[in-house]
């Protein structure tokens, strides 16, 4: 054929293409009429399923535009280069399209990271559901006890350290000052607490919890210096953290670290180490709490508020055994005074010393009682004050401990990786451009390409997966080899402490072998004394005894010649009486 007769390949327009992709699409797709037989359930689900397919089928011939539309290395689109040779096909270059159904419904849900339900609506849902008993009932705390928080003050399975007995002594017998105001007058309390006896919840935490539970910042305010890294929230939701056991925790009054107390870089291993299962940040723009207080009205139980105390105080103490775990040294904390909490009412208030026993990964919750009382029998002595004092020593006594053991765990943890990752990426950055550059620089004729750009994004994705595996496997064995050497260290320390019990109890066999001699020593020269006195006493009471016997000789003698003579006498008076 002479080459004035080829006829040349006509190539349709963008907006002809479209519209006749679109029509194909909608005659494919339209459903069919209806019999009169079936039910109008039926018509109706396969009148959606007909829908849902032409707007899926419509959706793909949008992408279908998209990717004809897209220019080509050489800056020409896909359809100007049809002109040129055999015709082109989609399948012989790039990967099927449109992707799979499933695909777009997976990707939708990676996307789609929000959750559906809330624990707190989860829970809610359960109660209605009867499921579960409402939240801090008495049936609720058979449900803390089989999560392992146990409120029992009798309990013998576990205890507190002989440290925080005389921490809690100390806190208890802690005196200040009176405070000084009209909301700490006697005779105000007493009208108060009369106001109040059938008020709501509100009405307590409003006149009576600042009498015993004083605000650390508004004690800053009013000049003592020593609570400045306090910070405090009322009634705020624990957004932040996994629950235990109920309804997430909004305690009526917490107070914790402030974010002035760390520097920055403690702050940014607070913020890069902090999960919902491992908190360290709460509410407020606070860290760790270490004080919780719940109130309750006249229609519900004080027994309610330790409840609840109880599920937020054991997550607080739960925050920083997760912090010391990271380093291995969760086993420090083993009974233990963390967290302090006050539960009240418009007549009892009871303050509670929270701890928890660490049996490997099995962790137990418990609770040590430091004060209760009635208000009202303390507004009559001179305890009145004795709540709020023990307040005053949490913060004074307790709170300097409790920061100086956070930042003894924040300076044993790693520094952030993120300088490093960062620059890594740059580089992999630049090494893109370079062979972006490079691959425009080729010739500009239309080539096969050997990949997709998906699958080329996948490669750079997983190259980038793979050195984040590699930087994880270092940092992992990294934390091994420290680990290992934190085990070998352990493994000389109680070498160590067992060489040092060895010779204390030699020393101990020693000085009593030598506290033996000396009472055998002692008991031998007591006897030979007892001996000694023993003969000086026998002899003087021999001696003694002869003296006597000539004594009781001589007076017989004495007597026998006084008889002799009286006898003599009597026979000269019988004779010159008879003469």
């Amino acid at each position: 054929m002479a080459p004035s007769e080829c006829k040349p390949l006509r190539i349709p327009t963008k907006a002809k293409r479209h519209s006749t992709r679109l029509a194909q699409a909608c005659k494919n797709r339209l459903p069919s009429p209806p019999s009169e037989g079936q039910p109008a359930t039926q018509k109706r689900k396969r009148q959606e399923r007909h829908d849902e397919d032409l707007e899926s089928g419509l959706k793909r011939t949008h992408k279908l535009q998209r990717v004809h539309d897209t220019p080509t290395l050489s800056g020409s689109s896909t359809a100007n280069t049809l002109s040129y040779g055999s015709p082109v096909h989609w399948e012989d270059y790039f990967e099927q399209w449109p992707p799979n159904r499933d695909m777009d419904e997976s990707m939708t849900k990676k996307r789609n990271r929000t959750p559906s339900h809330t624990p707190s609506s989860s829970y809610s849902k359960s109660v209605r559901d009867g499921e579960a008993p409402a939240a801090w009932t008495r049936q609720h705390e058979e449900k803390m006890q089989e999560a392992g928080l146990f409120m029992t003050d009798y309990q013998n399975r576990a205890s507190i350290t002989d440290d925080c007995k005389k921490l809690c002594d100390e806190l208890h017998e802690k005196n200040y000052d009176d405070p000084t105001g009209s909301l700490f007058k006697p005779q105000r309390l007493a009208k108060i607490l009369e106001r109040v006896r059938f008020r709501n919840e509100a009405r307590v935490v409003r006149d009576i919890m600042p009498v015993l539970v004083p605000s650390p910042e508004l004690l800053h305010i009013d000049g003592v210096a020593s609570l400045k890294d306090i910070c405090e929230a009322l009634n705020a939701e624990w957004t932040q953290c996994n629950t235990l056991c109920g309804p997430r925790p909004k305690p009526d009054f917490v107070a914790g670290v402030a974010g002035s107390a760390f520097t920055n870089e403690e702050r940014e291993k607070l913020q890069l180490s902090h999960t919902s299962s491992s908190p360290n940040s709460f509410p407020e723009n606070m860290y760790y709490p270490f004080l919780i207080c719940e109130a309750k009205g006249s229609d519900k139980p004080v027994d309610a508020a330790e409840r609840q105390a109880m599920h937020s105080a054991s997550i607080a103490v739960l925050a920083q055994i997760q912090l010391y775990r990271k380093f291995s040294a969760a086993e420090e904390l083993d009974g233990k005074v963390l967290v302090f909490s006050i539960a009240h009412d418009a007549s009892m208030i009871k303050v509670f010393g929270h701890f928890a026993k660490i049996e490997g990964d099995k962790l137990t919750f418990f609770r040590h009682q430091l004060y209760l009382s009635d208000i009202a029998t303390d507004l009559r002595s001179e305890a009145s004050s004795r709540a709020y004092n023990i307040t005053r020593a949490i913060y004074d006594v307790f709170f300097p401990q409790h920061l100086a053991r956070i930042r003894s765990a924040l300076s044993k943890l790693r520094g952030s990786t993120v300088a490093s990752f960062t620059s890594q990426l740059d580089l992999v950055d630049g090494s893109q451009e370079s062979t972006v550059s490079k691959s425009l620089q080729e010739d500009a004729r239309f080539k096969k390409p050997s990949l997709s750009s998906t699958a080329m994004l996948q490669q750079e994705n997983e190259r980038l997966r793979d050195q984040l595996l590699e930087m994880v496997r270092n940092q992992q064995t990294e934390a091994i080899s420290q680990r290992q050497e934190q085990d070998k260290q352990r493994v000389v320390m109680e070498q160590q402490l067992a060489q040092q019990k060895e010779q204390t109890e030699q020393q101990l066999v020693q000085q009593m072998e030598q506290m033996e001699r000396q009472l055998a020593q002692q008991k031998d020269q007591m006897e030979r004394q007892l001996a000694q006195q023993k003969d000086q006493m026998e002899r003087q009471l021999a001696q003694q005894k002869e003296q006597m016997a000539q004594q009781l000789a001589q007076q017989k003698e004495h007597m026998g010649q006084q008889l002799a003579h009286q006898c003599e006498l009597i026979a000269l008076l019988k004779e010159s009486k008879s003469k």
